[in-house]
């Protein structure tokens, strides 16, 4: 009944690339996204290249 589940979280490029354009940001999001990854097993973020 336990099935392994991959979750998948697909991120607004345009949203991700505005908030990118300041470094301060770049550096918490960068952040947020190590720790997002390292907390969530089978995840993949998926981006276009930023």
């Amino acid at each position: 009944m336990h099935k392994k589940r991959h979750n998948v979280i697909i991120i607004n490029t345009e949203k991700v690339q505005e908030a990118l354009s300041t470094s301060s940001t770049r550096n918490s999001i960068k952040e947020r996204l190590a720790r997002i990854r390292s907390s969530t097993p089978g995840i993949i973020l998926a981006t276009k290249n930023v």
